[in-house]
């Protein structure tokens, strides 16, 4: 038996029938008697180039020790299969167990992708909560100038109804005072007359 990597780039629309395309090649390589050293689904990855109008596409990798047959058998699976976007068979001198380089490069790729959309998401948060903050800012303004607009009605209003209150108060006191007079003038006729009465008996005691 050889030992092979077999590569192959899915349509990242139909992920789920890539990982049942990689699940048979497994079958089909322990079915026959043959050894799976490495299999990796290794995940979505940006293309070099469009490929079919796609731009990313679903990657999977094996490295297997298998006769001719199981050989046949894969190939067939990928022959005839339009999702596959590329493959490559490719034989190899020995084993590959440890971890490939294209999955360490997804990992950085994919921790990297993860960095940058938490700083865009946190930069939108910061961009949005200023939007906020400003039109918050705007409405106390609007506010404040119409709660002082309301205030100084009420000011004037009250200001009106106080000049309103002391003139009314001063007419009332104008009309008590001019009362006033005209009792104390009438009390003075009365004086007079009481007067006048009093020195008419001192002259008649006086005869």
């Amino acid at each position: 038996m050889n030992h092979y990597e077999i590569v192959y780039i899915f349509n990242p629309d139909q992920k789920e029938l890539g990982s049942a395309l990689f699940s048979k090649v497994l079958e089909v390589t322990k079915n026959n008697k043959g050894v799976v050293h490495r299999s990796e689904e290794i995940g979505s990855r940006r293309l070099a180039y469009p490929i079919k109008d796609f731009y990313r596409g679903e990657y999977f990798l094996l490295n297997i020790e298998c006769d001719a047959n199981s050989l046949a058998s894969i190939n067939e699976l990928f022959k005839f299969n339009e999702n596959i976007l590329r493959s490559s068979v490719l034989k190899k001198k020995k084993a590959e167990t440890s971890k490939s380089a294209l999955m360490e490069q997804s990992k950085e790729a994919s921790s990297y992708e993860e960095d940058k959309d938490r700083k865009s998401f946190s930069n939108k948060v910061s961009s949005e909560a200023k939007k906020i903050v400003s039109k918050a800012e705007e409405v106390v303004v609007e506010v404040v100038e119409e709660v002082v607009e309301e205030v100084k009605e009420v000011v004037e209003k009250a200001e009106e109804v106080v000049e309103e209150v002391v003139e009314e108060v001063v007419e009332e006191v104008k009309e008590v005072v001019e009362k006033a007079e005209e009792v104390v003038e009438e009390v003075k006729e009365k004086a007079s007359g009481v007067f006048a009465k009093v020195k008419n008996v001192f002259k008649s005691d006086k005869k």
